[in-house]
């Protein structure tokens, strides 16, 4: 059984913070580029639809299914834990990982040392700009003649995001923005209030962000568990990043296995699973 619930980007932001969002054993590794992350930045802030989020509840006191790692904010990953009982409730993400990971990114970490802009003079009737940048320099000045205005403002994501936290005004951020560098041209002011306001609504207020929540079915047994939430995280993976019956094997070898029949049994149906996959796709 799945339950939907309608999330605000900032709320799922917190509980990734508060390692109650994690990634599971089975997941493959973060694979999103600058473009993609910054294209997936621009369409919330359009608010076009980008995909709902699938997780796995598990129970505070109960034994975790798979091993599981927090999500980083810079590309440096680290190590699965394994505890025998839970301190609290979580959620393992089996679909929309690289989503999760990329606004996580964005707005509270870096990628290879870079943070995530927003040029706060985009043309906010077309098209949001990010960038990831290590430094604001004229190489990154706009030359666009159809633009309204023809140079960058690019300020950083993460400042922006935990001001409007802090304030939950974008009025004020925005008026500060525009006191700190001095901007006049009234062109550009309303371009700073229409940006500011957009990131506001749509990363902090709106709820827009769907999480359907799996719930494991305690009359199945633990095996039986594992092989439900794998072979439905492949199916769901067939229109993404393809995951082999090799990454599968091991990745369900980390999982702790008590029954090692069972998880026989399991390596076995993923692999005749991936060879009727491949033999519809031939």
């Amino acid at each position: 059984m799945a339950i939907w619930k309608s999330y605000r980007i900032a709320d799922i932001i917190r509980e990734i913070q508060d390692k109650r969002f994690l990634i599971p054993s089975f997941q493959r590794p973060f694979v999103w580029g600058e473009d993609k992350i910054s294209l997936l930045f621009d369409t919330v802030l359009k608010g076009d639809s980008f995909g709902g989020i699938m997780v796995v509840e598990e129970e505070k006191g109960a034994k975790p299914l798979f091993l599981y790692k927090p999500f980083g904010n810079t590309l440096n990953t680290g190590e699965f834990y394994d505890f025998d009982k839970l301190s609290h409730q979580q959620y393992l993400v089996i679909d929309g990982q690289q989503r999760l990971t990329s606004f996580y990114l964005g707005l509270t970490g870096n990628f290879n040392n870079k943070k995530l802009h927003f040029d706060l003079f985009s043309d906010y009737r077309g098209n949001y700009e990010f960038c990831f940048l290590k430094k604001v320099t004229d190489e990154n000045a706009h030359t666009d003649s159809f633009r309204i205005i023809n140079r960058s403002f690019w300020f950083p994501v993460n400042v922006l995001y935990q001001r409007l936290l802090d304030t939950n005004d974008e009025e004020l951020v925005s008026e500060e923005i525009i006191e700190q560098f001095k901007i006049e041209n009234s062109n550009e002011l309303s371009h700073i209030f229409k940006n500011v306001k957009a990131f506001y609504k749509n990363i902090i207020t709106a709820e827009s962000l769907g999480v359907s929540k799996v719930v494991i079915n305690n009359q199945i047994g633990e095996s039986a568990n594992k092989q439900r939430i794998v072979e439905l995280h492949r199916r769901l993976n067939e229109s993404g990043v393809q995951v082999s019956s090799a990454d599968s094997r091991a990745n369900i070898i980390k999982s702790r296995a008590s029954e090692k029949e069972r998880e026989n049994e399991i390596r076995e149906n993923l692999i005749n699973y991936e060879e009727r996959h491949n033999e519809k796709l031939i």
